[in-house]
């Protein structure tokens, strides 16, 4: 499953096994379960390691003015979707093979790239014969 928030996502999901066309390009579709609307976004592989993972930056706007699927940003309702990765032949449309199938979950919340995260577990102070040797984070 994948989740999207406002603003700047990052997703990644395991789909070069299964594609069999060199240098694709990959298309999300998204389909809206309430409304049916479908709509294909374009998005670049930008992995390190494209062998083992594939990750895509998908940018998700409030406006429909805003949205350009061909660059990544897309305006979606907050809700349930259905999503597909397709890898397509750039010099040949018609040659495409479906990647992934899964489930999207769209929130109104925005992506927050600088929140820290914490476990609420306060330091622990650690005492040796020697004296302190450090706390834990």
């Amino acid at each position: 499953m994948i989740v999207l928030r406002k603003g700047i996502n990052q997703v990644y999901i395991t789909i070069s096994e299964l594609n069999t066309i060199n240098n694709a390009i990959y298309n999300l579709v998204i389909k809206e379960e309430m409304t049916h609307i479908v709509k294909s976004i374009v998005v670049l592989d930008t992995s390190v390691y494209a062998i083992r993972y594939n990750q895509f930056q998908v940018t998700v706007v409030d406006d429909i003015n805003d949205e350009d699927l061909e660059n990544g940003i897309v305006c979606l309702n907050q809700g349930k979707h259905t999503y597909s990765v397709i890898a397509t032949n750039p010099l040949d449309f018609d040659n495409f093979v479906t990647c992934e199938i899964g489930i999207v979950k769209v929130f109104n919340d925005t992506v927050s790239i600088d929140k820290n995260y914490t476990s609420n577990i306060p330091p622990v102070t650690y005492i040796s014969l020697t004296g302190n040797i450090g706390t834990n984070p």
